[in-house]
Parts: structure tokens; sequence; C-alpha cells
């Protein structure tokens, strides 16, 4: 997964001789204590996926597009629920112009399907319809970026959001596709010491979800159960919430030549895990709450928490198995998601 370097205003003090922590200090932040509905779901296997190993999955009219994690045969396919069959592999991996040799991110715009490649500064657009519809012969819009983001999304076929840029002091940028430049940055950090700059932007990496509409983005925290809402035609922050465990980022100042890191510690929590999806209605988010000291199973979700587009917390869902991405289909019914251990596809209703 891939990820965004956001910043809240934030104090760094002491836990200990070398143990630091990070704080929220925005007066404006709404935080709870717990979901007012606690569900649990149980999956079912929909269909073995012997192809590769998946690394995401979008839903959008009955049909799952499957991003496969190493793309040998093709980044993409998709599988087509009603049918139960498989669409052939697509976006072949490699340099060539309709290629990508590593896909960053990926996703629905408005009226669009984009994958990105920070590497190459490329953005690939397909039609969204077209290829669901049948992705074989469907050849991609090219459009090149001049800046090199780790976090995308795409609000409509013109223009997208941009961040996680390493020499830039803002959270946001938002792209003229056109002409690849970028055309307004919001969301500037706090000044600090530039040694400090790659621990402070680490500590408080998001995960991006837009909404279809494109007109709302919300980040979802990697350290620290925050989500923050952001309006996209204004590049404006709406809201900042925390809960329901509200625990802050923990960790060891690790130094790097000349420069500080962020090193993980057994203290270090992982809140969210960046394989979440997004309806016209809410934002499903995969949650961890796991340490770092717990191993492997740190990076995986349990529970999903759930959010509409004000970032009021809707609802949590328990799982009945730790996993790495999931999608909703658009009328928020049925869940998706990988199990990695068995190899199988899975549904359960929601």
């Amino acid at each position: 997964m891939k990820f965004l370097y956001a910043l809240f205003f934030c104090a760094l003090f002491s836990c200990g001789e070398a143990e630091k922590a990070c704080t929220l200090l925005d007066p404006s932040a709404v935080v709870f204590d717990e979901f007012s509905r606690t569900d649990s779901i149980k999956f079912r296997n929909l269909c073995s996926y012997k192809a590769g190993e998946v690394e995401e999955m979008f839903c959008m009219d009955s049909v799952l597009i499957i991003q496969d994690e190493k793309g040998e045969e093709g980044f993409f396919r998709n599988y087509y629920l009603k049918d139960g069959v498989y669409s052939a592999a697509y976006l072949q991996k490699g340099r060539g112009p309709e290629e990508l040799d590593q896909v960053f991110e990926c996703g629905f715009g408005k009226n669009c399907f984009f994958a990105y490649d920070a590497n190459m500064h490329k953005v690939l657009l397909y039609n969204s319809e077209k290829l669901l519809a049948d992705p074989s012969k469907l050849k991609p819009s090219v459009r090149l970026v001049k800046a090199k983001f780790y976090e995308m999304a795409v609000l409509n076929s013109t223009a997208i959001l941009g961040g996680g840029e390493e020499a830039s002091k803002y959270k946001l940028a938002k792209v003229d596709l056109s002409t690849g430049e970028k055309i307004k940055e919001s969301g500037e950090y706090p000044m600090m010491a530039e040694k400090k700059m790659g621990l402070i932007k680490d500590a408080y990496t998001a995960y991006w979800f837009v909404k279809p509409s494109g007109d709302r983005l919300l980040l979802a925290y990697r350290y620290s159960d925050v989500v923050e809402l952001f309006d996209t035609k204004k590049a404006e922050r709406v809201k900042t919430v925390q809960g329901p465990d509200r625990f802050e980022v923990h960790y060891d100042a690790g130094e790097r030549g000349g420069f500080q890191y962020m090193k993980k510690n057994g203290r270090t929590r992982k809140a969210f895990t960046g394989g979440g999806c997004a309806t016209d209605q809410y934002v499903y988010l995969l949650y961890s709450g796991y340490k770092k000291k717990d191993g492997e199973k740190w990076g995986y979700g349990t529970s999903v928490f759930v959010y509409d587009w004000n970032a009021k917390p809707v609802r949590r869902i328990a799982l009945d198995r730790c996993l790495g991405t999931i999608a909703v289909s658009p009328d928020d019914k049925a869940l998706y998601s990988y199990d990695s251990e068995t190899g199988y596809l899975l549904e359960a209703s929601l």
C-alpha cells in the first residue's frame, strides 16, 4: 500500500530517555470512545485466485477489479460476480508508453479508473464503463506529472490531488493533468528543523480515500486512530476525528546521514492499514490496533471502521480473520476481500 505524509499541529515530547511520542494539539478535533454500533460478520469463499497475490480490490457494477501484487501477467484482472469468471490480465509491466513498471497508486475517479507509477511520473486513465465491460482491447490515456507523488487521488480526467513529495512543505497539491503542473498547494506543515522533517512525515503518514463524486477526501492515519476530512474543491480541511482508542504515535528517533527518521519500537501501534475503500455513502477503513511487537499481524486489519462523508463514526465491523484489503459494493450491501492463507476471494453481507 501507499500513503501520504500528512501532519497535524503536533508536539514532540520525551517518553523516557530515548522514546518519543507525537500527540494532537488541534483544539477543533472531535474525539469519541466507542462506535454506536458494532457488528460481526463471517465470510464465505467466493472463488479461488491462483494467478498471483492480491494487493488491492475495487468493486463497481458487479465487477471486482483485482490488483495483482507482482503483475507478472498484468497488474489487473476483472472478476465478474454475476458470471463467476475472470478477464484476462491487463496493464502490462514494462517501460512502454502504455505500460507501468510498478503501480504505486490506483483506483476510481469520476468516470475513470487510474493507475500511477511514481518513478515514471506516469498516470494511465481508463474509461471506467469500457474497462468494466471488456478491458482486453481498451487503450488508456497517458498523462505525465512533473512532481513525484507517493499518494494520489484522481478527481476527474483533468485533475488530480497528489501528496507525499519528499521536499514539499504541503500536504496536498492539485495538478492539471493537461500540463502535469501543480496549480495549487495547501495544508502547509508547521515550521520545524529540516533534519526532523522526515521523522515527522513518517510518524504521520496517512492513506487517502476519495468520494466517487470527487468532492471529498478522507485521510486515515497509519500510527494513530485519526481521520481527517478535506474539501477537494477548496483543498481545505473540514474536520479531524480521533477514536475510539485515542493513542499517540510512539517511536524512537533514529538518525541517518545527519537526518532523523522514525524508528519503530515495541510500543509503535498500527491504526489503519490502507486496505479500505469508499462508496457514495461511506468510507470503510481496515483497522489493526496491533503493536509492532505483535509481529506480522500488526499490518493486517481485524476490524472495519465505517465513517460517513462528514467524518462521523457510523459502525465498527469485527472480522472473522486478519485481512489486507477490502472492497464494498456500490450499494453498501456486500463486503469483499482476499484471504492470502487460502488463496480465495471472500464475500460477506453487510
